[in-house]
């Protein structure tokens, strides 16, 4: 196998292999949606919700108890916490993977006769202006809006709260969740002035995840 056969070899795999966690990304996107849409829900209705929890586990695992309020909504940020970081973890694994996809497709270019693109300059081309606004609401718009919501969760969980112990447990999980989404922010912005230079220089734009939402 010559080098050219590997490099290829190896940008097929590169490829095959961010495609798969953009399909994984967006399975933890919707159940860090529904995550967050159950977390809401229980500041609203708590009593309806801890009975729908405790039926389900009741008829599907047998599982009979009862608990209170503020150690299912310790679970909820448990498994908010959880999507959170599978979230953010895939996501900047699939933006690493743009860049260094890019520099495959334009190595594979320079040593052959046929020109690769597909994730470098050809997809950029003719770049439609809704995805523009897709990348505004995912990028902007929906990090502020999970900010918001557990901001508003936590604050009606600390005045409604009469336990130490479970509340303390909630604030410290929400405060990680604001912090890796804070980190997430400025890792975006990081990666969209690093393209934002490498245009200016007079090379191709790097295609960058924050180009492409979670379908």
């Amino acid at each position: 196998m010559d080098s050219m056969e590997l490099l290829y070899d190896h940008y097929k795999e590169s490829y095959g292999l961010s495609k798969e966690a953009q399909s994984n990304r967006n399975k933890a996107f919707m159940f860090l949606c529904i995550a967050l849409a159950i977390n809401l829900l229980f500041v609203f209705e708590p009593s309806s919700i801890l009975l729908v929890l405790t039926s389900w586990l009741n008829e599907s695992h047998g599982i009979d108890f009862s608990l209170q309020v503020e150690i299912i909504q310790v679970f909820l940020w448990l498994v908010l916490l959880y999507f959170t970081i599978r979230y953010i973890q895939l996501n900047c694994y699939i933006e690493r993977q743009y860049k260094y996809i890019h520099q495959l497709e334009s190595r594979i270019s320079n040593i052959s006769e046929v020109r690769i693109d597909r994730e470098s300059e050809n997809y950029l081309k003719s770049y439609p202006k809704v995805l523009d606004g897709i990348y505004v609401v995912y990028t902007w718009m929906f990090p502020i809006l999970y900010v918001v919501a557990t901001t508003f969760k936590i604050i009606v969980e600390i005045r409604a709260s009469s336990i130490k112990a479970p509340i303390v447990i909630s604030l410290l999980i929400y405060i990680c969740c604001s912090i890796l989404f804070v980190l997430y922010f400025c890792f975006l912005r990081k990666m969209e002035l690093e393209s934002r230079h490498t245009k200016k220089s007079g090379n191709a734009k790097t295609p960058t995840q924050s180009d492409e939402a979670p379908e």
